[in-house]
């Protein structure tokens, strides 16, 4: 295999874990007014994984912001059923410019993306200059 393939293999797996990394710090950043939400709903989503179910439930959150009332999906997930439960009041951050921009807690999916392609990319990249 050609020695540029690992130098631009990597460079794109660097590309890759960059934007994953900053995409959850940008929402943490944004995101700076605090709002006490309700969770309005729970979403179940169902995975057959190899003859495993796997559940996800990912809550679905309700708040008023400036005197107008906001339902969003939360970019949140788990595979605990109780952790997530309807009527549950949950404290969240609104970005005031756009309110249906919350921060909840880590997207921890997309921070350990962001680090594994990041990783992958300078694993690569060094390898090309071995």
């Amino acid at each position: 295999m050609s020695d540029k393939f690992y130098l631009i293999v990597g460079i794109i797996f660097l590309i890759f874990g960059i934007g994953g990394i900053g995409a959850a710090i940008s929402n943490k950043v944004s995101c700076t007014e605090n709002v006490t939400a309700t969770i309005s709903n729970v979403k179940i989503k169902r995975y057959n994984i190899r003859f495993h179910l796997l559940v996800t439930y990912s809550p679905v959150f309700t708040y008023t912001f400036d005197g107008k009332k906001y339902t969003v999906n939360a970019d949140l997930s788990t595979l605990r059923s109780k952790k997530y439960e309807k009527g549950n009041e949950f404290a969240i951050k609104v970005n005031p410019k756009d309110p249906k921009e919350i921060y909840a807690g880590s997207n921890l999916s997309l921070t350990l993306f962001g680090i594994f392609c990041a990783v992958a990319g300078i694993t690569m990249i060094i390898c090309f200059f071995l």
